[in-house]
């Protein structure tokens, strides 16, 4: 599973123009936390909607399709945790219900555009500024592998311009 998933990971990053204006932390954060909790989502999704997204305690005189609706109506109303070695309480007794369970893949999806975001808004900000943030950058870094004095100055006129607008 591990290799699938950098396999995956490696072939996105090489498909996807790598950007120089962010550093591996950056990358980490908005591409990599991104990608797994968006897939991490339509797993789960999958899950609920394709396998048995709930399996409850039933009596054992239950019969498949008993167990079947029952698993249903655990999964549309929101259910309790009793441990094994308490009795089961009373029915008007007050507990803690249990309700998160099926908004998970929502939250990691919200999750996943929570990391998002913040890149997003950098480079609108960056384009809208009309700075290339992305073009200074790659110049700045092409510069160190300039041979011949002449390109070095072109390309740091070039930059400077860039930078003092």
């Amino acid at each position: 599973m591990e290799r699938l998933l950098a396999s995956v990971a490696i072939s996105i990053g090489t498909v996807v123009q790598p950007r120089n204006d962010d550093d591996i932390m950056a990358r980490l954060s908005h591409r990599y936390t991104t990608f797994l909790l968006a897939l991490c989502s339509i797993v789960v999704t999958t899950k609920h909607y394709v396998g048995e997204p709930i399996n409850c305690w039933v009596p054992a005189q239950f019969t498949d399709n008993h167990e079947d609706y029952a698993n249903k109506v655990c999964w549309v109303s929101n259910t309790y945790y009793i441990p094994f070695k308490q009795r089961i309480p009373n029915v008007d007794a007050p507990r803690e219900m249990i309700g998160y369970y099926q908004w998970v893949p929502l939250i990691m999806l919200l999750q996943a555009a929570a990391y998002y975001l913040p890149v997003m808004i950098w480079r609108w900000l960056s384009f809208g500024s009309g700075i290339d943030c992305h073009d200074i950058i790659y110049t700045a870094k092409s510069l160190q592998n300039v041979c011949y004095e002449q390109d070095r100055e072109k390309t740091m006129r070039y930059l400077t311009g860039q930078i003092g607008r």
